[in-house]
């Protein structure tokens, strides 16, 4: 089930699912994403960390090209800064009764 990471990703300003999804298939989850931002001294570190995992899909061996830019890792990197204000606000809605689910959840429909 998603935590309070997924949140965190899901809002990043002008990010889609396409975006989204390519991260998370050569980084992992939202946790491991998560932890490669905190470890990264910069920007163009964790840049080139997104890089190099991404040559390892099999996605980039069959020829597909990595759609997160530079700019896009620039905006993920602000985006740091609201980890506290996601991580409250899906405490929130989940004290609401509200369910988040993203691609990694066993729930999410396979057809989307």
């Amino acid at each position: 089930m998603a935590d309070w990471r997924s949140w965190w990703l899901a809002t990043i300003p002008g990010w889609g699912a396409v975006r989204l999804r390519q991260l998370v298939m050569c980084m992992g989850n939202a946790e491991k994403i998560c932890a490669e931002l905190t470890e990264c001294k910069d920007v163009v570190e964790f840049q080139t960390r997104v890089e190099n995992q991404w040559s390892l899909t099999e996605e980039a061996m069959l020829g597909g090209r990595l759609i997160i830019h530079k700019k896009d890792i620039q905006q993920l990197w602000e985006h740091q800064k609201l980890q506290t204000k996601s991580k409250e606000e899906y405490e929130y809605w989940t004290k609401q009764g509200v369910r988040f689910i993203t691609i990694e959840d066993k729930e999410y429909p396979q057809r989307l």
